[in-house]
């Protein structure tokens, strides 16, 4: 009886409708479990200023560019000052969460433990393997260890995805490393193109002002 009365509410009036549709989206998003799984302001802010200070990596994220030069390296060089428990309990706790996911990896990366990370990311890869984060998290894994071509493979993947400045970004300078520097300044060009008013932006316009950036930085 109710669901018929309901269902007839939902027929007759609009407003109702979208009053219950909004309900199912917000529902369907689970803001709560997003909260859950990410991290807590405090472990999220020096995770973020390890990612901005991570000097053998690529970009991570559009919206934390560097604070000093990138350079290629190679192996990992564990850094145990971060701890990490709160970050694997969420993972353990929320297996399903991207977020959870996410962040683990991410702190694992920043903070030279690669081979912890690598399980983690292979089965956020097989996942959700439509989210782009997890392909751009291989792209780094990759390069931190000089593999450019399965880092251009990965992020290539997550451009089929979805195109995103840091990927586009990551892809240019893998390419440039491998000596294909005319490719490389279409892919920044592309970044001004595509998006113009990106803190990635600012950072591709250096590289083209500078094409043989790979040897300056």
């Amino acid at each position: 009886m109710l669901a018929h009365e309901l269902a007839h509410h939902v027929a007759r009036d609009p407003l109702w409708r979208l009053g219950a549709d909004l309900v199912v989206a917000f529902l369907w998003t689970r803001p709560w479990e997003r909260h859950a799984t990410e991290p807590n302001l405090a472990l999220r802010q020096t995770i973020e200023a390890r990612i901005r200070t991570d000097s053998k990596a690529l970009l991570y994220d559009a919206n934390l560019m560097p604070l000093d030069s990138e350079t290629r390296g190679t192996g990992d060089a564990a850094d145990g000052a971060l701890d990490l428990v709160p970050l694997q309990q969420s993972y353990a706790d929320n297996p399903a969460s991207p977020g959870a996911a996410y962040w683990l990896i991410a702190a694992l990366l920043a903070t030279g433990r690669g081979r912890d990370a690598d399980p983690v990311l292979a089965a956020a890869i097989e996942r959700f393997p439509r989210d782009p984060r997890f392909h751009n998290l291989a792209a780094i894994r990759a390069y931190r260890e000089s593999k450019l071509p399965a880092a251009e493979a990965a992020l290539n993947a997550g451009l089929a995805i979805e195109p995103r400045p840091e990927l586009l970004f990551n892809l240019a300078k893998v390419v440039d490393e491998q000596g294909r520097v005319a490719e490389s300044q279409e892919l920044y060009a592309k970044i001004l193109q595509d998006f113009p008013h990106s803190a990635v932006a600012s950072l591709a316009r250096t590289r083209i002002a500078r094409p043989d950036s790979k040897r300056a930085s």
